[in-house]
C-alpha cells in the first residue's frame, strides 16, 4: 500500500492528538479534582465566615434598635404613660421584638416594668420566663451579655437577650435591658445554607439558631462537640476540624466567632458527601475525556481530509496553469472552513484570473494605444501648423497635453483682413474632452467657411464676428457634450490694420498684455462658458495696440498646474519672463513661445512628462520696426 501524504498526515495528527489529549487530560483531571476537593473542604470555613458576618450585622442592627428603645425607657418624661406609649409604638413597628423589660437594682435586681408588643404571649406567660428561664443577672451587672432560648406553651420559641445598660461609678451596671425576640430572622439566615449545616451558639455552647432544628434544636447544649472543645483551647480564632460525631460519622466542621457577646457560628457537613461529589466528578471527567477523545479522532480525520483534498486540487490546477490554461479555477465556494488552504485556493483563483485579465488588458491596451495614437494624429490637425507672420503682427502658440488626447484647443483665421484668435479649454481632459474639441473645431471650420463665403458687412464687424462665432461654438458644445461638459474660451478679433483688439471672455482667463515693461489689462466683454445657459455679451470695447506690445492668451492649466515643488506658476513670473524676452531685439513670437515653454518645463521638472492639466499659451507681438516680423 502506498503511504501517501494524506495517510502520513492522518497518522501524525491522530497520534499527536491522542498523546496530547491523554497527557493533558490526566494532569488536568488530577489537578482539577484536587482543587475541587480542597474547595469543598474549605467551604465549611467559608460558610461559617459568611454566616458569622450576617449574624454580626443582624446583631449590630438589633443592638442599635434596643439601644434606642432603652434610651426612651430611661429618658426623663413628665408623664410615665408617654414613655410607655412611645415604646409600644416602636414595638408595633418591629416584628422581631416581642417584649421589652427593664430591671433595676444594685445587688438584687427586680423588674421595673415590662411592655409587650401586639400579638405577644400573655403577660402571665412572660412573667413565668423570669422563673423558668432566668438570665445570669450577676454577669449582666458586670457588663456581659447573656442569652437564653425559651419554649412557650404553644411550642414556639423565643430568644431572651439581656443587655447591661446603665453603669454606676463603681463600674457595675444598675439598670439592665431584657428583650424577648422571635428567632425567625436568625433561623432564616442559617436555613439558606444547604451544603453545610450551620448553628449559632453562645459562649456556653447553647444553640440559639440552627439550619437543621430537628437535629440541632435551639436551647440544647452543644458544649461537648469536638469543635467547641477545640474552640476553648483556640480562643476567639476561626479554624476547621475533621471530627467524628456522636453517631460515628466523620464530619468536616468549622468554627468562626461572630465578634458579638461571645456568639460563634459552627458549620459541619459529612465527609462522605464530599467523597461522593469527588467520585461523581471523576466519573464525569472520565466520560468527558472519552467523549473528547472520540471527537478528536473524528476531527483529526476530517481535518486531514480537508488539507489533502484541496492540496491535490491545487496541484492539478497548477499543472494546467503551467501548460498555459489560465482559465482554470479550484473549487472554493463549497468550502465552509475559511482556513489557510481556502485562502491559498482563493489566491490561486485570483492569480489565474488576474493573469488572464492582464493578458486581455495587454491586448486591449495595445489596441487602445493604437487608437489613441490615431486620435492624437487626427487632433493635431485641429491646431495651426505654423504661426502668423505679418507686417504689423506676429502670432505663435504652444500646447503641452496632459495625455495623448487633450481638451485644450486654439486656432486663428483671417476673414477679410481681420484676424480671429480663439483659445479654449474643455472641462476635463483625455478622450472625452478631445471629442468635444473635435466638435468645436468642426464648428469653427464650418463657420469660417460660411463667413469667408458670405462676409459680414456694415458697422461693428469685429463684434458681430465674435458674437456669431461664439454662438456657433456654443451650439457645438451643447450638442456634443449634452450638458456633461462646458468650454471656457477667449475669442479675440484684430482690426485690418492690427491696431484695435476686441475680446470676448467666456469664463476664461483674460489675455495678459505687456507694454513698456508694464502690465496692462485689456478690456473684455464677458459671458458664461460655452455649453452653459446664459446671456450673450452686452458690450465690446476696442483696445488700441501699440508697437512693442506683447499679448498672451492662455488656458488655466498654465497658472493652476502644480510643479515639482507642489506650487503653481504665478502670473507675475510669466509676465517677467515675457518682459525680459521682449527687450531682446531679435525676440519674435517664436522666441517668446520657446522662452515660455522652457519656463513651463523647468516648473514641471524633468520627472513630469505630462502635467496634471492641459497647458496652452499663444503669444502675439506688435513689431516695433516698420519692417515687421522676420
Amino acid at each position: 500500500m502506498r503511504f501517501t501524504l494524506g495517510r502520513k498526515l492522518d497518522a501524525l495528527l491522530v497520534s499527536m492528538l491522542l498523546l496530547s489529549i491523554l497527557g493533558i487530560g490526566a494532569t488536568a483531571t488530577e489537578l482539577f479534582i484536587t482543587d475541587h476537593t480542597q474547595l469543598l473542604r474549605k467551604g465549611a470555613l467559608d460558610t461559617a465566615a459568611l454566616l458569622s458576618a450576617r449574624v454580626r450585622a443582624e446583631m449590630a442592627h438589633l443592638g442599635d434598635r434596643l439601644a434606642i428603645l432603652g434610651s426612651v425607657s430611661f429618658g426623663d418624661f413628665r408623664y410615665p404613660e408617654d414613655r410607655l406609649l412611645l415604646i409600644e409604638e416602636n414595638l408595633a413597628r418591629d416584628p422581631h421584638i416581642v417584649a421589652l423589660s427593664v430591671y433595676r437594682g444594685k445587688t438584687d435586681f427586680a423588674p421595673a416594668w415590662r411592655i409587650a408588643a401586639p400579638g405577644a404571649p400573655a403577660k402571665t406567660e412572660l412573667l413565668e420566663l423570669d422563673r423558668n428561664f432566668p438570665l445570669d443577672l450577676q454577669k449582666l451587672s458586670h457588663g456581659e451579655t447573656d442569652f437564653a432560648v425559651v419554649t412557650l406553651a404553644d411550642g414556639s420559641r423565643l430568644i431572651r437577650i439581656g443587655l447591661p445598660f446603665v453603669r454606676e461609678r463603681t463600674g457595675l451596671f444598675s439598670q439592665l435591658l431584657l428583650a424577648e425576640l422571635r428567632p425567625a430572622k436568625l433561623e432564616a439566615l442559617f436555613s439558606e445554607s444547604t451544603e453545610y449545616t450551620g448553628t449559632l451558639v453562645d459562649r456556653n455552647g447553647r444553640i440559639l439558631a440552627s439550619g437543621d432544628p430537628l437535629r440541632f434544636a435551639p436551647g440544647t447544649e452543644l458544649g461537648a462537640s469536638p469543635i467547641l472543645v477545640q474552640a476553648r483551647t483556640q480562643g476567639d480564632r476561626s479554624f476547621q476540624l475533621d471530627f467524628t460525631d456522636s453517631r460515628g460519622r466523620v464530619q468536616i466542621g468549622a468554627f468562626h466567632p461572630v465578634g458579638f457577646a461571645g456568639l460563634a457560628v459552627v458549620t459541619q457537613t459529612p465527609r462522605e458527601r464530599i467523597d461522593r461529589a469527588t467520585q461523581g466528578l471523576k466519573r464525569r471527567v472520565a466520560l468527558l475525556g472519552l467523549f473528547v477523545l472520540s471527537c478528536a479522532l473524528l476531527l483529526s480525520l476530517g481535518i486531514s481530509r480537508s488539507i489533502t483534498r484541496p492540496i491535490i486540487a491545487l496541484a492539478a490546477a497548477a499543472e494546467r496553469v503551467g501548460a498555459g490554461d489560465f482559465s482554470v479555477q479550484v473549487a472554493t465556494s463549497g468550502t465552509r472552513l475559511r482556513d489557510e488552504i481556502w485562502a491559498l485556493g482563493t489566491a490561486f483563483n485570483s492569480m489565474a484570473s488576474k493573469i488572464s485579465g492582464l493578458l486581455r488588458e495587454n491586448v486591449a491596451k495595445a489596441r487602445m494605444e493604437k487608437e489613441l495614437e490615431t486620435a492624437r494624429v487626427v487632433q493635431s490637425r485641429f491646431f495651426p501648423k505654423e504661426g502668423l507672420r505679418e507686417l504689423h503682427f506676429g502670432l505663435e502658440g504652444k500646447l503641452i497635453a496632459a495625455s495623448e488626447c487633450c481638451g485644450d484647443w486654439w486656432n486663428f483665421v483671417r476673414i477679410e483682413e481681420r484676424l480671429l484668435i480663439a483659445v479654449g479649454d474643455v472641462t476635463g481632459h483625455g478622450v472625452s474632452a478631445a471629442l468635444v474639441t473635435s466638435a468645436v473645431h468642426g464648428a469653427f471650420a464650418r463657420t469660417v467657411r460660411e463667413l469667408q463665403s458670405a462676409p459680414i458687412r456694415g458697422p461693428q464687424v469685429e463684434e458681430r464676428l465674435i458674437r456669431h462665432l461664439a454662438r456657433e461654438l456654443d451650439l457645438a458644445v451643447r450638442e456634443s457634450a449634452q450638458c456633461e461638459a462646458s468650454m471656457p474660451i477667449t475669442i479675440s478679433c484684430l482690426s485690418p490694420d492690427r491696431r484695435l483688439l476686441y475680446t470676448l471672455s467666456a469664463a476664461h482667463p483674460l489675455p495678459l498684455l505687456i507694454r513698456d515693461n508694464q502690465y496692462l489689462a485689456a478690456p473684455c466683454a464677458t459671458r458664461v462658458a460655452l455649453g452653459e445657459p446664459g446671456a450673450e455679451p452686452v458690450e465690446f470695447q476696442a483696445f488700441e495696440l501699440r508697437p512693442g506690445d506683447i499679448i498672451l492668451w492662455y488656458t488655466d492649466g498654465l497658472t493652476e498646474c502644480p510643479g515639482q515643488d507642489g506650487r503653481t506658476l504665478r502670473k507675475k513670473a510669466l509676465l517677467q519672463q515675457l518682459s525680459v524676452l521682449g527687450r531682446q531685439a531679435s525676440a519674435g513670437p517664436d522666441g517668446l513661445r520657446d522662452g515660455l515653454a522652457q519656463l513651463v518645463r523647468a516648473h514641471l521638472g524633468p520627472e513630469t512628462p505630462h502635467p496634471e492639466d492641459d497647458i496652452t499659451f499663444v503669444v502675439g507681438v506688435v513689431p516695433v520696426t516698420s519692417s515687421g516680423i522676420a
